[in-house]
């Protein structure tokens, strides 16, 4: 009981300590609410799994989850009643989502900094953030510089989760 309380009564069980996590907390940050907003998960591993149960819980209005294993994207889209996409598909997806979270292995970056200013000539001004939990970086870090982007990577998550350890 003294366990129940405290966690109840405190910061004790504040907020979370992994990167998946700090990414939702980061998009929800910059754009104030995942309420009603679309987000795209590339890559379907252990990363986007714990992604995708955290983004659940905001009331996200639309998931779209692809990786290169089409089986691997359809099964995570199953668990969090999303939808799959393809890689051929990304520039059309991106120019509609609010969030795109990109967690895959590639050995070299799946989204350059061209694409992304193709992308966001479609969106009309509309704001799009981009969180790159890959390891080695995924998304060019020069495509922060394009007008109405955001990227975040792992750097910045970091302080995310030391943050809340030290609100806990």
């Amino acid at each position: 009981r003294a366990g129940k309380k405290v966690h109840h009564e405190t910061d004790l069980g504040f907020g979370g300590a992994s990167l998946s996590w700090a990414a939702v907390a980061m998009a929800e940050q910059v754009l104030g609410t995942l309420k009603e907003k679309s987000v795209l998960i590339i890559g379907a591993g252990k990363m986007s799994e714990l992604t995708v149960e955290s983004i659940r819980k905001k009331g996200v209005q639309e998931i779209f989850v692809m990786n290169r294993t089409q089986s691997c994207a359809e099964a995570l889209a199953a668990r969090c009643s999303g939808k799959t996409a393809a890689f051929l598909d990304m520039k059309d997806i991106l120019s509609k989502v609010d969030v795109c979270i990109c967690s895959v292995g590639a050995p070299h970056y799946i989204l350059e900094k061209e694409t992304v200013e193709q992308i966001m000539a479609l969106r009309k001004e509309r704001k799009l953030v981009f969180i790159d939990i890959s390891m080695p970086r995924n998304i060019d870090p020069q495509a922060a510089a394009v007008s109405n982007t955001l990227l975040f990577c792992i750097d910045d998550l970091d302080k995310v989760v030391k943050d809340n350890m030290k609100k806990r």
